[in-house]
């Protein structure tokens, strides 16, 4: 009975990927809405590859991309990302939008920790009206495939075969946001933890050292120091779309560097790392993740709106249990603010001469969000802890 309903789960959760793999396949060919210029990247990253080329030093040109980007992730992403690059238009873009919707599907039935798939599938088509999640699809980011491998690593029971800890290390060899998680496991002395996801994460570098040794050695020891500079395209660090801490900051005051950005990124590490250390005792997996991910979209230099695929899960946390009132509106107010681009309105007001901080609100609402949910996170464990203390 059991098989039965994992495989109606997975018929649903491909029925969901081919939807709205069809639907942005079909928008492309229709012309509406943005090219897939981040699949573009990945894709044609290969062809760098086929060349002997730097990765770090020329920009991705072809498909979608006909003007070039530069690729800032590690090499070893490069490579996984290569054969993409053998794929033709559009079966690429349909096969990686089935993919990463695939992914969010188990994203949510994971968070949910519930059977029944049709609610999974309900719940995925709501979220895929999430701006952020809709401008993942549209741009072809990778963003859902690290949160599922982080997740899915830390929510998952079967450790005896592949130890927790090994998927983190793999999505920080990817992309290096997930390796908050790995400087989370030191500081929560979780030691097997950290061992492993710091070896899974040391094999990929190596991996890609065998594979690409030149790129290899140019990203750790050079392009890894200013990849900011190169993330946000050489102008837009400012710009509303930035939803991190730096981006902020760098809006209100004209600098990111500030001691302001220290000090808020030390209060956000020190008391998220606080929070999850206290959730990882109780097992509560799903918030420890959301907590540590959402974290990491405030602490990158540049987290773009496609980036916060950590908002969904924090949002099923919120809703899986709704016995403390403070629970439903911020979980209503972060999914508005995740269905409805804030940074735009925000834009939109400022031009038309709204006060600073109205329109500045809208504009780093993802951030006000994301701090408000670990405050909140912060707070709730110290009141379980002291009402443990006294009995209550």
């Amino acid at each position: 009975m059991g098989n039965i309903k994992h495989h109606k789960v997975f018929l649903l959760a491909v029925s969901y990927g081919v939807l709205v793999a069809s639907i942005r396949t079909s928008l492309i060919h229709l012309h509406i809405g943005y090219n897939p210029v981040d699949y573009g990247v990945y894709k044609n990253v290969s062809s760098l590859l086929q060349h002997g080329l730097s990765i770090y030093d020329n920009d991705a040109i072809g498909t979608y991309v006909e003007q070039g980007l530069p690729f800032v992730y590690t090499p070893f992403s490069a490579i996984i990302l290569y054969p993409l690059g053998y794929f033709p238009e559009p079966l690429g873009v349909f096969t990686w939008t089935f993919l990463n919707a695939i992914l969010l599907f188990y994203i949510v039935k994971i968070s949910i920790n519930d059977i029944s798939g049709i609610k999974i599938f309900l719940f995925s088509l709501i979220f895929s009206s999430f701006n952020i999640i809709a401008q993942h699809f549209m741009f072809g980011q990778i963003n859902i495939i690290l949160c599922f491998l982080c997740l899915y690593d830390l929510l998952r029971k079967n450790i005896k075969v592949l130890p927790r800890g090994i998927l983190i290390g793999i999505a920080a060899g990817i992309k290096l946001t997930p390796a908050l998680f790995i400087a989370f496991f030191l500081f929560s002395k979780r030691w097997k933890y950290f061992i492993y996801s710091s070896i899974s994460f040391l094999i990929t570098v190596i991996i890609g050292f065998l594979f690409t040794p030149h790129n290899t050695v140019e990203y750790f020891t050079s392009k890894i120091f200013n990849l900011s500079s190169v993330v946000d395209l050489g102008q837009n660090f400012s710009t509303s779309g930035n939803s991190s801490i730096q981006g902020v900051i760098s809006r209100w005051t004209g600098n990111h560097d500030s001691a302001l950005v220290a000090l808020l990124s030390l209060f956000v590490i020190s008391i998220s790392f606080i929070a999850a250390s206290r959730l990882l005792q109780l097992g509560d997996y799903l918030a420890v993740a959301s907590i540590i991910g959402v974290a990491s979209c405030l602490l990158s230099p540049v987290s773009w709106l496609h980036h916060w695929v950590w908002a969904v899960p924090s949002i099923i946390w919120l809703l899986r249990s709704t016995r403390q009132l403070f629970k439903i509106p911020l979980a209503v107010a972060w999914s508005l603010v995740c269905m409805v681009q804030g940074t735009d309105l925000g834009d939109y007001l400022a031009s038309v001469g709204a006060p600073l901080l109205f329109y500045e609100f809208f504009r780093s609402s993802l951030v006000l969000c994301g701090i408000l949910w670990i405050i909140y996170m912060f707070a709730n464990t110290t009141r379980r802890i002291l009402n443990n203390k006294t009995g209550l």
